[in-house]
């Protein structure tokens, strides 16, 4: 609740006496942490570190936002939504290469 005062209603999260600043701080510092964690966990499953490991990733996490029925252009949703669009994006794109379906039908970039 103080993530949606402090990010769109600015004046009623101040007139609740919510530090919106320290709010948007903590907001910002989870999701460093939750970077760092996911640069940690790519890098020990590659077993290396290489600067553009993440490339290629942006379209398959808007893809997975977008199946998990968040609308781009803002609005409520479960924070759960996301995940649930990341695990099926992911189910589709491993059943797809189970059934042998050519690399250019799917969805994933073909490493």
């Amino acid at each position: 609740m103080a993530f949606v005062a402090a990010d769109q209603m600015k004046l009623c999260g101040n007139l609740t006496r919510l530090s919106v600043n320290l709010v948007k701080v903590w907001v910002y510092v989870l999701a460093g942490a939750l970077s760092t964690l996911t640069g940690d966990i790519v890098t020990a499953r590659l077993d290396s570190a290489q600067p553009n490991t993440g490339l290629g990733y942006e379209m398959d996490d808007l893809a997975a936002v977008v199946m998990g029925g968040l609308s781009l252009s803002g609005g409520e949703r479960p924070s759960g939504a996301p995940f649930l669009g990341a695990r099926s994006l992911a189910s589709s794109t491993t059943g797809l290469a189970l059934v042998f379906v050519h690399r250019a039908f799917r969805f994933d970039r073909g490493y």
